[in-house]
């Protein structure tokens, strides 16, 4: 992206320097010889004095616009690609929100379902009872509550595939598979994570900038941890389509107010009530925001993917929200934290030129 000075910055004017206070100008003795010497000088100077304030002034302007950025929405989805719980607050362990992704339903080869093969799974309730179990609920069955990862005692173990990655996860007991078979009328399984340190799904090397120490993976999400998305943005797309579709249609974790349209698209470090994590990559959006996000039925016009292609399309991917990886495990998430833009991007999104 080309350096330019900032907009403020008008030549042959005082210039205020973008660390301190003070305002200088320089002045010189005019004199012929001195003009045409300063000219030359100045020529072959301005591009390098203009990149210069451009980037002292980008390095040292606050990062957001914003007056505050703050948690507004906070979103677990317990078993992958079935509804999300809109919760208040929820800790952060290794692998994300505690109970975000855990539970996972399997074709008879051990693929990962989701709405993408059927859709019907957007109709499969989730909840949490009062000891903190998960509870699923579907139309004309009865409730069925999910053993905690761990609960289970000499639990087998099944080998199953999210995208190209495979792992071992903890198979639950036949009643739970029966269950999920009459819910999406086809032969499934449920499995769930294994305990503690023994669930093993590393983050892409190519993304992961957590501290090895910390041992962060992947649950059964996509790939990352946390999906982060703004209202702003998604206002912004709404005011592009004749109908407007809702945060669910793209099932974040974190929902931030407070931003303008996309900013999150130049930030790579930010802190959510003192918890830091690292936005490392946009999220490529697949089939699953045409479905309606209650009954599972499609858009007739595919919508919002077309108008997304019109303006945050790159190469084949069309892009909204921003997946995130943590630096810190063990705190708190509440809405209505603050949240700290700390650091941008290197370098600037190819969609945004």
């Amino acid at each position: 992206v080309p350096l330019a000075p900032h907009p403020s910055v008008a030549l042959g004017r005082p210039v205020e320097n973008p660390i301190g206070k003070c305002v200088a100008q320089c002045t010189v003795a005019r004199s012929e010889p001195m003009d045409v010497a300063l000219g030359v000088l100045g020529s072959a100077l301005l591009p390098l004095a203009s990149a210069a304030v451009f980037v002292l002034w980008r390095c040292t302007r606050p990062i957001s616009a914003s007056k505050q950025v703050c948690v507004k929405q906070l979103w677990i989805y317990p078993v992958k690609s079935c509804r999300g719980i809109e919760i208040r607050e929820c800790r952060i362990d290794r692998l994300g929100f505690e109970l975000d992704r855990r539970y996972l339903i399997v074709d008879p080869e051990g693929e990962f379902m989701s709405q993408r093969r059927s859709p019907d799974m957007a109709r499969i309730i989730t909840s949490l009872d009062r000891d903190g179990h998960v509870v699923l609920s579907f139309e004309g069955l009865a409730d069925l509550r999910l053993p905690l990862p761990g609960e289970q005692q000499g639990a087998a173990h099944l080998t199953v595939k999210v995208w190209g990655d495979t792992m071992e996860a903890e198979a639950l007991p036949p009643a739970a598979d029966a269950w999920a078979t009459a819910a999406l009328g086809r032969p499934v399984r449920i499995v769930v994570t294994l305990p503690g340190q023994q669930h093993t799904r590393p983050i892409s090397p190519k993304y992961d900038t957590s501290d090895p120490a910390a041992k962060i993976n992947a649950s059964f999400a996509d790939g990352f941890p946390f999906l982060i998305c703004t209202q702003a943005s998604l206002d912004d797309l709404n005011r592009r389509l004749e109908k407007p579709v809702t945060m669910l249609n793209f099932r974040p974790n974190i929902v931030l107010g407070g931003t303008r349209a996309f900013e999150e698209d130049h930030w790579f470090r930010i802190a959510i009530g003192g918890i830091r994590m690292d936005l490392t990559k946009p999220c490529s959006r697949c089939t699953i925001p045409t479905l309606d996000p209650i009954t599972g039925a499609r858009s007739g016009s595919l919508q919002p993917l077309p108008t997304l292609r019109e303006f945050r399309q790159v190469g084949e991917a069309v892009l909204f929200g921003q997946n995130a990886i943590q630096h810190d495990v063990g705190g708190t998430i509440r809405v209505g934290d603050r949240v700290v833009i700390e650091s941008l991007q290197r370098t600037s999104a190819s969609w945004l030129s």
